[in-house]
């Protein structure tokens, strides 16, 4: 569930091969030109996870460092991102364009987080509010921290995930959390 794995299975499936870089390419420009549709007219879809804002200074305050792993293509996230309000230029980020498979996303955003930072992390841990983000901290063996509340915690701990917050917005809660977070592990059906 990448925007470049479903980009090549669409083109597969209709097409009977994978797509020529000139035709991803148009395919972001037209999804692009979309997004910005529904930014314009639905602008409250693009709002940010309450304390979203302020997080990333405060884990830096911290002593934390803090990098993105998208599985949006960049130009789609970063319209997203800025729609939020998210300034986040600063911040190491790997997304669709540099890998398809969410594990190799979150491998290089941490390549890149540890080559920002000059040295090689003690502890990483990943966050995330979708299922597919708790499978990939399992493939990985990384701690997890969900973030939702509602039906998408259930999600998240149907998933796996034990360390699961309804937002961002107390971040002595978030460095708990971040201290505390295990690896997931798959759950039986009862």
């Amino acid at each position: 569930m990448t925007d470049s794995g479903i980009a090549r299975w669409l083109w597969m499936r209709h097409h009977g091969r994978t797509p020529e870089p000139r035709e991803v390419a148009e395919l972001q420009r037209r999804f692009l030109a979309t997004l910005g549709a529904a930014l314009a007219t639905a602008p409250h879809r693009f709002a940010a996870i309450e304390g979203a804002a302020t997080i990333f200074h405060h884990l830096r305050s911290e002593g934390w460092r803090v990098a993105l792993a998208t599985g949006g293509w960049r130009a789609s996230a970063t319209v997203k991102l800025r729609a939020a309000g998210l300034g986040v230029s600063d911040v190491p980020m790997a997304c669709a364009d540099d890998a398809e498979s969410r594990e190799d996303i979150v491998r290089l955003a941490w390549q890149k987080a540890e080559a920002h930072a000059g040295a090689p992390f003690r502890r990483v841990v990943s966050v995330g509010d979708a299922p597919w983000d708790v499978r990939t901290a399992q493939s990985l063996g990384l701690p997890f921290v969900g973030i939702g509340g509602g039906v998408v915690a259930d999600r998240l701990r149907t998933a796996g995930a034990d360390t699961i917050l309804p937002h961002l917005r107390d971040g002595s809660a978030v460095l708990a959390a971040l201290t505390a977070a295990s690896i997931p592990s798959p759950r039986t059906p009862a």
